[in-house]
């Protein structure tokens, strides 16, 4: 991640370094005088002032904001630039004067200061560490997540952060946090999936999204938790693409939904229809830890290209036993398809077709009859493939149905998912509007 955060950093030194006041300066004279520039790009002139001292720069970077930085720390010029010793560069591998990593200079070195000696971390020369440094100018942040973007083409990466920083999603007052939206999250994934969602609209809205629909060299880089305990996840530039894409023609079909219905009716912007209708009911229960526990794990395998239709069924059934009232999201089939048609998922996209389709067959005949929960149920308990099958067949006898089960044989390997499926077809036909 080192290289990937120094890209970031070039960028900001280049802009730095090609003022007409900073031409031919050497290192540290270039880092004495501009220091407060990348902090200022951070969180902005709200924040702190264009002559902020050094400790009023560490606070309002340091915990809880962007850097695990100690409260007793008051200095960053000393305290690192100007701090050496004769060593080799981690990053690019010269023997010259280094200085320790510190958090705002590279925020992610995993260490536990306790048993970890001083050279054995992270260390960098002025002009390597100074590169890093200005990366925190296209530093995110939002609840226990930091991202950035990469691309190894500098045009797109300047292209990319350039748009989101104009975007107006980020918070006046502290510009790299994000701003809260009207959807809840509490845990990492379904807080990056909104924002991603946010700022495709927030480029519809100002016609700049033909700006990003073809960049699929940029990545997205994420980092999740706080501390010396945190996991990244990388989303390629391809699945990034896919995803504005996709989110591009839920806010078109959202649109074209909304026209054809009662304005009056509809309480949320048309661009949110789809994605707010889906999106808000995959909450269970009150507690706010545990209120999107399961969503935030569907979420994240669809940011890894996946579609988990076993925990959404694991969602809409603990709805309904909740007795939510509206137990089954709004909006399934359409959110459902579009993603597994943008991210090409040909196979599961046909196997979802069909049986989804059985299963609100069979949950419009069992709809208002006593059959409805005991049936809903016994397949929810069934715990193996013939017993799965066993009461298909004892509910085929029921309703004197010819049920076709064959998309069901089709995927007995998959029997699990093709049970989730069916469920949910059966509860939306039961639960729906």
């Amino acid at each position: 991640m080192l290289d990937e955060y120094k890209r970031n950093g070039e960028l900001f030194l280049r802009s730095i370094k090609e003022s007409n006041e900073n031409k031919n300066k050497n290192i540290e004279d270039l880092i004495k005088e501009n220091f407060r520039k990348p902090v200022l790009e951070l969180v902005g002139h709200t924040a702190i002032g264009e002559n902020a001292s050094e400790t009023d720069i560490l606070k309002a970077t340091g915990p809880g904001r962007y850097f695990e930085v100690s409260s007793t720390s008051y200095e960053i010029l000393s305290a690192s630039f100007f701090r050496t010793r004769k060593g080799v560069c981690s990053l690019c591998g010269k023997t010259t004067d280094v200085f320790s990593n510190r958090p705002y200079i590279f925020p992610f070195e995993r260490k536990i200061d306790s048993i970890s000696p001083e050279d054995m971390r992270l260390q960098f020369c002025k002009e390597c560490g100074f590169t890093l440094y200005c990366g925190m100018a296209s530093l995110y942040a939002e609840k226990s997540i930091k991202f950035f973007f990469d691309s190894y083409n500098p045009k797109n990466l300047w292209t990319i952060n350039d748009l989101f920083k104009s975007s107006e999603l980020r918070d006046p007052n502290y510009y790299n946090k994000i701003k809260n939206f009207k959807s809840f999250t509490y845990h990492p994934y379904e807080t990056l999936f909104v924002i991603i969602f946010e700022f495709v609209n927030k480029l519809k809205e100002k016609n700049l999204i033909n700006e990003i629909k073809n960049i699929d060299d940029v990545k997205l880089l994420v980092v999740v938790g706080s501390g010396q305990i945190y996991e990244t996840h990388i989303i390629e530039g391809s699945k990034l693409n896919n995803f504005v894409k996709f989110f591009s023609k839920m806010i078109d079909d959202s649109k074209e939904i909304y026209n054809r219905k009662n304005k009056g009716n509809l309480p949320i912007d048309s661009e949110h229809l789809i994605f707010n209708g889906f999106f808000d009911r995959l909450t269970v229960g009150q507690n706010n830890e545990e209120k999107s526990r399961l969503r935030n794990l569907f979420v994240k395998n669809l940011l890894d290209g996946k579609m988990d239709f076993i925990i959404l069924n694991e969602i809409i059934i603990e709805r309904v036993k909740n007795k939510e009232k509206w137990p089954f999201p709004f909006y399934y089939r359409n959110f459902l398809n579009l993603y597994m048609s943008i991210f090409k998922m040909e196979t599961e996209q046909q196997m979802f077709e069909r049986i989804n389709g059985l299963g609100y067959a069979i949950g419009n005949k069992i709809k208002g009859t006593n059959l409805e929960n005991s049936f809903v149920w016994g397949i929810f308990r069934a715990r193996g493939v013939e017993e799965f099958y066993n009461v298909l067949v004892e509910l085929q006898a029921k309703l004197e149905m010819n049920m076709d089960i064959m998309p069901i044989n089709e995927y007995e390997k998959e029997w699990r998912k093709a049970k989730a499926i069916l469920l949910n077809g059966i509860l939306n036909a039961v639960y729906s509007k």
